[in-house]
């Protein structure tokens, strides 16, 4: 990632996010969500950090503190697995989704990580190349093999695959793909776009 320290806080919460989507969809271990918290209170608090009050943010900061109590008692444990899953499935199947996109079933995490993804790269905080990363990770395991996935994946897969082959273009993608998520920005927040990126 790019060397710019006052992004520190909300890349951690850009990860914490994302982990939370990976561990829902067994991709990842709990252990990877409880790290990621773990990075976003390193940074918890610190006045030099960037801030731009978007929806994402908000959600983000909310989610943090509805998730404090139970996620700070195991970053200060050694990790144990069995423990960690016991204590961080229900709260990223059912708490962080709803917080982030108001629902928990089958593909609200996916949704998450869309919305994690586009309002991070609107917020400046990844690259347009990360974003597509962050939605095509979280897609992979729930989508892999139905007929139709959704649009957003299979989208975000032809711009990483055009971004990696095409290097004389990247510019262009890159704006492509942030065009792509401000169109579709109503689609991806709670509230249906109401509150400004």
């Amino acid at each position: 990632m790019r060397a710019r320290p006052e992004l520190a806080l909300r890349r951690a919460l850009t990860q914490f996010i994302h982990a939370c989507a990976l561990v829902a969809y067994d991709d990842a271990g709990a252990g990877t969500a409880v790290d990621a918290y773990r990075k976003v209170l390193d940074h918890w608090g610190d006045p030099t950090q960037y801030r731009t009050g978007s929806a994402l943010e908000r959600a983000s900061f909310a989610c943090v503190e509805r998730v404090r109590d139970p996620f700070e008692e195991l970053t200060a444990q050694p990790r144990h697995a069995a423990r960690d899953e016991e204590a961080v499935h229900p709260l990223v199947l059912h708490v962080v989704p709803d917080i982030l996109v108001g629902d928990t079933g089958f593909g609200s995490s996916f949704r998450m990580a869309c919305f994690n993804a586009a309002g991070s790269l609107m917020d400046d905080v990844i690259t347009a190349y990360q974003a597509t990363s962050l939605v095509v990770s979280a897609g992979y395991i729930p989508y892999h093999d139905v007929e139709q996935p959704p649009e957003i994946l299979e989208k975000m897969r032809e711009f990483r695959v055009r971004y990696e082959d095409e290097v004389a273009e990247r510019e262009t993608v890159a704006a492509e793909i942030a065009e792509y998520f401000r169109e579709r920005w109503p689609t991806l927040t709670r509230d249906g776009g109401n509150a400004k990126p």
